[in-house]
C-alpha cells in the first residue's frame, strides 16, 4: 500500500493521522478496533522505509540527464539549505512522524514489558528493527524486545 501514495507530504499527513488514531482513547479502549493496532503500526513504519517514488516526469528529466552526461556534459548538486512546508501541509507543525510513533507507542504501552513483548510478537522482525532504530536517532527511551 505505501509504495501507492508517491507524494511525501500525503504520506506524512497519511501516517500522522493513522499514529494519531492510535494513540486516542477511543480507539484504545474499544476491542473492535484495537485489534487493528500491531497492523496499523506495520502499515506506518512500512509507509516511513518505502522511500520516495519517482513520477513519469521525474524518470524522463533522469533519462535526458543521462543522455546529455554520455556526451560529456556534467551536473552538480549544491545541496539543499531551507525548505519550507508547502501552504497545503497540514502537518507543517508535527514533529517528524517517526518521533510521534514513538511517543504514541511510549504512550500506550508504557513500560509495561508484557504489552510491549505482545506486541512485539505481532509485528515483523524488520519493523521491530526499524522501530527500535528510530528510538536510537530520536533518543527516546522506548524500545521494543527483539526476541
Amino acid at each position: 500500500y505505501a509504495r501507492h501514495v508517491t507524494d511525501l507530504i500525503d504520506r506524512k499527513i497519511l501516517t500522522i493521522g493513522m499514529i494519531k488514531m492510535c494513540h486516542n482513547p477511543a480507539f484504545l479502549q474499544n476491542p473492535k478496533l484495537a485489534v487493528f493496532y500491531p497492523q496499523i503500526v506495520e502499515c506506518v513504519v512500512h509507509i516511513f522505509e518505502a522511500g520516495p517514488l519517482q513520477s513519469n516526469e521525474q524518470k524522463t528529466a533522469e533519462f535526458y540527464l543521462s543522455k546529455l552526461e554520455e556526451q560529456g556534459a556534467g551536473n552538480k548538486f549544491c545541496g539543499l539549505s531551507f525548505a519550507k512546508s508547502p501552504s497545503h501541509d497540514v502537518t507543517a507543525q508535527e514533529q517528524d512522524p517517526r518521533k510521534v510513533l514513538l511517543q504514541c507507542l511510549s504512550g500506550t504501552l508504557g513500560g509495561d514489558a508484557n504489552m510491549k513483548q505482545q506486541l512485539s510478537k505481532q509485528l515483523s522482525v524488520a519493523v521491530r528493527n526499524s522501530v527500535n532504530r528510530y528510538a536510537q536517532q530520536f533518543n527516546v527511551g522506548f524500545m521494543l524486545p527483539t526476541n
